[in-house]
């Protein structure tokens, strides 16, 4: 006997396993048997495949070209490995190893087929006597996706379940689910509106001498929304019963109950649906109550209410609108055009249909805080802050419009004085601080000039006292007069900085040092911590010097004896990160919100500071494209960080 591949030529013989198989299974031999055979193998249901002990396909059937999409031809020059998926190969010689064993390997492999589309197979493989494997195989991919189907909608079916299950434990109704054999499903609301605790095994039984008419007379049996469900399938709608607790008292319940059929119109069961009237009429009596309030609201509102029906006209509107619009009536959208109103930043007339109201009218827009300019009713002009929304029903069907305005034109004349004072006053400052500076400067010189003679002439030490106490003195005036104009200078944004290239390292051990005395005067551990290799900066050396001593000296002030202050320099990206770290009380949120306020102070009290210090940092990293902020956890630490610019590298022409 003879294995045939009979669209291949030369004619491929095997012998032994496989041919002792198949005649077993066919029970013929000779040249009939072959002919079966070949009939098996060609017109199979599975596929059918040979392979060398490499994995070379010998033989193929018609069936397995169509599963895997590629002819005979292509198939009998491709080996096992070159049609599963990269993933799967190191499945292979695990395979082999086992068909080495004389096991028969069943599994499921991913295939590409021949137009590059993924399938799933199964495949029972063993191997011959003369170590060929023999494969039957067949596709399993839409079992596959059956399957995962079948598990996705199983999934559906527990999510669902799991979702009215939380409905039931969570609706403030009671609920009962009635089955035809007497047993119940209930929530925990149920045994709430019942008074008692429930089993689902006791069915109605339980409670059914407990529910009554609402004029007391007892509900028979059968008259039960469970029975009448069960049993004629009808449905109920607002039935009002009284359940009678065990301490005596009667609560008023409404009732709805109908039938749960199968896909052949059967009663499988039924469900009722329990509901505490008296907690209704309560709530009944907080929407009226809640009503009146707003009501209230509506009249004593600060602004100015409209609402208008779909048509436009304006059905409705309260005392400020009235009073915003000198005279304003109940009129129709089209009637607010003929007013004459601009809008307040252009100065441009308004159309009547790019009233706010017209368009949330006509095209459903929302607008929020537009500044207008009106005329009103009785012919003065006043400036409103105009907003309008479109109104819709619980079917988002569209039923009008509000309109809320907001008389602003005191605020705008009250913030254009308060602008005008504030330039005033910066104003004063800048000249004040000016002037200031040339008595200074008389005070100063007088004070040396004194301190010289005594030198010379000869004096008492009290007098170098005095006037070492008039130069400090002239010092301290001299610093709050550059703090006010650097102050001024910000506001007006005349602040410049004089660029240059300036070593991180550099700065923060001048500013350490600077203030080495001072930490040691309080008992305080005051170091610098800078990295190797710090990126110059592109800065004003005097400035950033000012911003870092600034933040040092807030650090000593506000840090208690024993306590440590860190000075720190990395590098960052494209900046140099730099901060100043002390331990101690910290800093509250509320009053980082305000740190950087001009002339603000957390303790209005304390007097050891003027309140502009980190104001003028903040402006003075700015300035060079840095910025400035705070961190702290309260009760332990507090630390001011600000970036500054590398200097760009030097390009060449």
């Amino acid at each position: 006997m003879r294995w045939v591949d009979w669209a291949t030529t030369p004619r491929i013989t095997t012998e032994g396993h496989v041919e002792e198989t198949l005649a077993i299974g066919l029970d013929i031999s000779g040249r009939k048997q072959e002919e079966e055979l070949r009939i098996l193998f060609e017109e199979a249901s599975d596929g059918i495949t040979l392979a060398d002990p490499e994995g070379r396909y010998l033989a193929v059937n018609p069936k397995l070209c169509e599963m895997l999409g590629r002819t005979r031809e292509e198939l009998l020059s491709m080996t096992v490995a070159d049609l599963v998926v990269p993933e799967e190969v190191a499945r292979l010689s695990e395979v082999r190893e086992k068909l080495l064993a004389g096991k028969v390997d069943v599994g499921e492999w991913k295939i590409r087929r021949g137009d590059g589309s993924l399938a799933t197979i199964e495949v029972s493989t063993r191997m011959l006597s003369d170590k060929r494997w023999l494969a039957f195989v067949r596709e399993v991919s839409e079992r596959k996706r059956a399957q995962e189907e079948r598990e996705r909608l199983l999934g559906e079916l527990e999510a669902k379940r799991r979702w009215l299950q939380a409905v039931l434990d969570t609706v403030p109704l009671g609920v009962i689910l009635f089955e035809p054999g007497g047993r119940i499903s209930f929530n925990a609301r149920t045994e709430e509106l019942f008074g008692l605790k429930l089993s689902p095994e006791g069915g109605s039984v339980q409670y059914r001498s407990r529910v009554f008419f609402p004029d007391g007379t007892p509900v028979p049996p059968d008259q039960l929304a469970s029975s009448r469900v069960l049993r004629t399938g009808e449905t109920l709608v607002g039935v009002e019963y009284l359940v009678e607790h065990t301490n005596g008292s009667r609560l008023p319940i409404l009732g709805s109950a109908a039938p749960i059929r199968d896909t052949n119109g059967e009663i499988i069961g039924g469900v009722g649906v329990f509901q505490d009237m008296s907690e209704r009429m309560r709530t009944e009596e907080v929407i009226r109550a809640n009503e009146r309030l707003l009501n209230g609201i509506f009249e004593l509102l600060p602004v100015g209410v409209w609402i208008a029906d779909q048509t436009g006209r304006i059905v409705r509107t309260n005392p400020a609108g009235q009073l915003i619009w000198a005279g304003a009536r109940y009129v129709g959208v089209s009637e607010f055009g003929e007013y004459k109103a601009w809008w307040a930043d252009t100065g441009k007339p308004i159309a009547p249909e790019e009233w706010a109201l017209a368009r949330a009218l006509t095209k459903g827009e929302t607008s929020l805080g537009e500044l207008i300019r009106i005329q009103c009713f009785d012919g003065t002009y006043k400036t409103v802050i105009n907003s309008a929304l479109p109104l819709y029903d619980e079917h988002r069907k569209f039923t009008g419009a509000i309109v809320v305005n907001e008389d602003v034109t005191d605020l705008l004349e009250v913030e254009a004085a308060l602008r005008h004072a504030v330039r005033a006053r910066d104003e004063m400052l800048g000249v004040v601080s000016h002037d200031l500076r040339s008595p200074l400067q008389a005070i100063d010189l007088a004070a040396k000039q004194l301190s010289n003679r005594v030198r010379k002439e000869g004096g008492g030490e009290w007098i170098h006292g005095i006037v070492e106490r008039i130069l400090r003195s002239s010092r301290t005036m001299r610093t709050l007069i550059e703090d006010l104009l650097d102050i001024v200078s910000i506001e007006e944004g005349r602040l410049s900085v004089q660029l240059s290239t300036v070593e991180p390292s550099a700065l923060v051990h001048e500013a350490v040092e600077s203030q080495q005395l001072q930490a040691e005067d309080k008992q305080l551990l005051l170091v610098a911590e800078v990295g190797p290799g710090l990126p110059p900066v592109s800065a004003d050396h005097d400035r950033i010097l000012q911003v870092l001593s600034n933040l040092v000296g807030n650090a000593l002030k506000f840090t208690p004896a024993g306590g440590h202050v860190s000075v720190r320099a990395v590098a960052r990206g494209d900046e140099v990160l730099f901060s100043v770290t002390n331990t101690g009380a910290g800093i509250s949120e509320e009053q980082r919100r305000h740190i950087f306020d001009r002339f603000w102070q957390a303790d209005p009290a304390d007097r050891r500071g003027r309140g502009i210090g980190l104001a003028i940092a903040k402006g003075l990293v700015e300035a060079h494209g840095g910025r400035l902020w705070v961190e702290s956890e309260v009760g332990r630490w507090a630390t001011f960080s600000f970036t500054v610019p590398v200097m760009p590298p030097k390009t060449t022409e």
